[in-house]
């Protein structure tokens, strides 16, 4: 079969797999609202990488509202309201307009509303009030982003909250700061944003997001047990070691998948080109001659075929150790101590992490 993988043809495969899949991403849609001035597009900045979230034309939908499309995430941007009636009726009018859109249900779909309030205003108007719960009454993902919160002391900041919760009971409540010594993460907002998204639109989010290590890593879990159970749904029958290629086409999905939700392309290295896609792949390629090695059994008179154990087993191995190492390269990123990433997909360090798994090492569970 000329789609069939092969040891020569590998690299490509795995290439071909990861443009699709990019290619497939399901973006999510946020609604980022709020009155002027209060630090939307730096909170934007914080959360998302920053080719993601770079500030660029956006496409104008209304006059009050605007769309920013990215790699992995749409934001759509209200205008903020000014003090006066007129202008807060219209800012309102457009957020829940949109919000009604007809097209709700399709592409165009809001997805989560963030909803910021500076703090440094020290007080939450009507017009926030009615629109939040307006937004909530449509079922609606929404949440409150108090930014600015390095602005205000702790008695004011908790008063804030402590109105929000009177007035918009059920709705979840974060704060966001660009002063690092204030010590405020936005991964709070980020796993409120993830428990409230679909799959395939919770692994883009993730993607665009700029930290969030520990939800990347257990999405990451979540990919590798899909791809386990596929395994062994190939296995079900034993097959021969012939048709081992079966099972590393879907490692190499389940790889594709992985370097998709860790935005390996945004990795700043001097490494450039596409390597990361080609490092993998030469991974890959080692794992397809040597993996059937590590598991006993495997090629002895006993061991000529592979059952669905084993091949769901060698599976998990190979997607936990991708995982680790993804996880390993975008600390260090963030760190600024990233090294050459072929470096991180060694074939001799790839092989003893997946051997490591398979002799009963760290193995996670889905969350």
């Amino acid at each position: 079969m000329t789609d069939q993988v092969t040891q020569d043809n590998i690299e490509q495969k795995f290439q071909d797999e990861y443009r699709a899949q990019r290619k497939a991403i399901k973006k999510p849609n946020i609604l980022i609202a709020g009155g002027t001035g209060v630090g939307k597009s730096s909170l934007v900045n914080q959360v998302f990488d920053r080719n993601v979230a770079k500030v660029g034309a956006g496409q104008p939908v209304t006059k009050e509202l605007t769309r920013f499309e990215h790699d992995y995430v749409v934001l759509y941007d209200t205008e903020g309201y000014e003090n006066g009636e007129e202008s807060q009726t219209r800012f309102k009018s457009s957020v829940l307009g949109k919000l009604d859109d007809e097209n709700r249900a399709g592409s165009d779909a809001i997805h989560l509303v963030w909803y910021c309030i500076s703090q440094a205003g020290h007080r939450v108007l009507d017009v926030d009030i009615s629109t939040i719960n307006e937004t909530f009454k449509r079922r609606i993902p929404v949440c409150v982003v108090l930014t600015q919160a390095d602005s205000v002391s702790e008695d004011e900041s908790q008063a804030m909250k402590d109105t929000l919760a009177k007035e918009c009971p059920g709705v979840s409540v974060f704060e966001s700061s660009t002063d690092e010594e204030a010590n405020i993460t936005v991964d709070p907002l980020v796993e409120w944003s993830c428990n409230n998204l679909e799959a395939g639109a919770r692994s883009a989010f993730l993607a665009g997001a700029r930290g969030a290590i520990p939800l990347k890593e257990k999405e990451g879990v979540r990919i590798v047990v899909e791809h386990t159970a596929s395994a062994g749904v190939i296995a079900l029958s034993p097959i021969p070691l012939s048709d081992a290629p079966l099972l590393i086409a879907n490692q190499l999905t389940m790889a594709a998948r992985l370097a998709t939700l860790w935005n390996m392309e945004a990795v700043k290295t001097a490494a450039a080109g596409g390597v990361v896609g080609q490092a993998v792949a030469v991974a890959g390629r080692s794992l397809a001659g040597n993996l059937l090695k590590l598991v006993p059994g495997i090629g002895t008179a006993g061991g000529a075929a592979i059952n669905a154990t084993v091949a769901s087993t060698m599976t998990g191995a190979v997607g936990y150790a991708i995982n680790d190492i993804c996880a390993r390269i975008r600390r260090d990123e963030l760190n600024g101590t990233v090294k050459d990433i072929v470096s991180y997909f060694d074939a001799e360090l790839v092989k003893n992490l997946i051997a490591s798994y398979l002799s009963g090492g760290k193995r996670p569970a889905a969350a």
